[in-house]
């Protein structure tokens, strides 16, 4: 329970439950698939649209891909900036969502050099890019939009700036539906709220709300990160015990992506002090966050054990 309150604006309180949900019975829940399939087919913002995706992480490739083919979209996926070059100059696209950090060539360098093809092409179409990235620091749009991008999304993606953006940049005019942009409701909460969340291992509800209600991909999702997320703080700690601050600011920038595409918000927070502390070479610093970042990823594990199935079936 939380309240808060404010001399001659009044009180909010509020409370969270767990509560058992009555199950419907099969005919009620063939009816509201087919409510929702309906719904769907008839609210698709960008139908028909080609998106490349270049991402390199299973995890965000999920989500993001849930995202945009419940948009309408058909979508490619690649893993690297070389795969998403080769993939442009083959054609057909109308639009590429690019992951700044990638394996190979970084998506900076894919867009360059995709700018670079068709001023050399003699292309009159101006293929949108829209970087995707895990940072949000000052500076890091401006050096996006240098090097050719024409919008910018933070990750994790959500649903309503992902879409806005990519109909302010799609071709053919496309109007921005009024349904996809945030409301009030989405961009307002309150202290005591975000103070129950930073208690979970995971925000199972905001990962669904991210998978557009998908409760099974967003376990998926979740099961995903557990099984894989090991290896990449081995690779971490490996990188902090010889020194390498480069090699582990990049694999702190990882993790960090991955807990955010699935809504761990604390080690997303862990992760995030990681990369500062590698990016400022003060490596002698971080046998703290280490420790905690063990522990929280073990929080996630028991997570995926004790509750999932329970809230999947929910």
């Amino acid at each position: 329970m939380g309240a808060e309150s404010e001399e001659g604006n009044g009180s909010t309180s509020g409370f969270t439950a767990q509560l058992q949900r009555r199950l419907p019975n099969a005919a009620e829940a063939k009816s509201a698939t087919q409510t929702a399939e309906e719904s769907h087919a008839n609210s698709s913002p960008l139908d028909g649209m080609k998106v490349l995706l270049a991402e390199d992480h299973e995890i965000g490739q999920m989500v993001a891909v849930e995202i945009l083919t419940r948009a309408g979209c058909q979508v490619t996926v690649v893993a690297n900036g070389q795969e998403a070059l080769e993939a442009v100059q083959r054609g057909g696209l109308d639009l590429v969502l690019m992951d700044c950090q990638m394996p190979t060539m970084d998506g900076l360098e894919a867009t360059r050099r995709i700018r670079r093809h068709e001023s050399e092409s003699k292309q009159d179409a101006h293929l949108p890019i829209i970087a995707l990235t895990a940072s949000a620091i000052k500076g890091d749009r401006e050096l996006c939009l240098a090097a050719g991008m024409d919008g910018y999304v933070t990750k994790p993606i959500e649903v309503a700036e992902v879409i806005a953006t990519i109909q302010s940049l799609a071709p053919m005019g496309r109007p921005q539906s009024a349904a996809t942009a945030p409301g009030p409701a989405q961009t307002q909460d309150s202290a005591w709220r975000r103070g129950i969340e930073e208690t979970l291992a995971v925000d199972f509800n905001a990962l669904r709300r991210r998978c557009l209600g998908n409760r099974k991909l967003a376990a998926k999702a979740l099961e995903t990160f557990a099984a894989t997320i090991g290896s990449y703080v081995q690779d971490l700690v490996r990188n902090l015990q010889k020194g390498d601050a480069k090699s582990a600011a990049t694999l702190a920038h990882k993790i960090k992506g991955a807990a955010g595409n699935v809504s761990a918000q604390q080690v997303l927070r862990i992760a995030s002090e990681l990369e500062d502390l590698s990016k400022k070479d003060a490596l002698s610093q971080t046998e703290r966050a280490i420790a905690e970042l063990h522990a929280e990823i073990e929080r996630v594990r028991q997570f995926v054990a004790t509750s999932l199935k329970e809230l999947v079936q929910a």
